[in-house]
């Protein structure tokens, strides 16, 4: 995402605004957090900004636990990860902002893990999957596209 990002930015002359529903938003989130000149902006979607317990449905946290043991058996986690865990839920650079949008109708991460206390927070109506096809989040992000300076 990082080579991908640079890419971009090198053919458009200019940072970015990334948008990231859920997992993706977590990206765009880090993206933010570690590459500041390259990215004006992040919106996240429905993303769990903390990792708070309880904050996506259980289903959806065992699976990650049984992924995160069958990569990791043969060692403790990497720097890149620790790297990774540490930057994505701090705050971002102040040169980046930040929108949150989320819905309290989410069945799969718990909506006050959503908010993002240094940025500006939207709810909306909506199921967890919707919120990439839901017209209140397209409405709030042609607001939020065009406020960006």
């Amino acid at each position: 995402l990082a080579l991908r990002l640079a890419h971009i930015v090198a053919e458009t002359d200019r940072p970015v605004i990334l948008i990231g529903h859920s997992l993706g938003g977590l990206l765009a989130r880090f993206l933010g957090a570690s590459r500041p000149p390259s990215v004006r902006h992040v919106v996240t979607l429905g993303s769990p900004l903390s990792d708070a317990p309880h904050a996506i449905h259980p289903l959806i946290r065992s699976t990650f636990l049984l992924l995160h043991k069958l990569r990791h058996r043969s060692g403790p986690v990497s720097p890149a990860q620790a790297h990774f865990a540490a930057t994505v839920t701090a705050p971002l650079p102040t040169a980046v902002g930040c929108s949150a949008i989320f819905s309290r109708d989410d069945e799969i991460v718990n909506w006050r893990v959503c908010m993002d206390p240094y940025g500006t927070n939207y709810q909306v109506p909506g199921r967890h999957m919707g919120l990439v096809v839901n017209r209140a989040v397209y409405r709030l992000l042609a607001t939020i596209l065009n406020s960006v300076p």
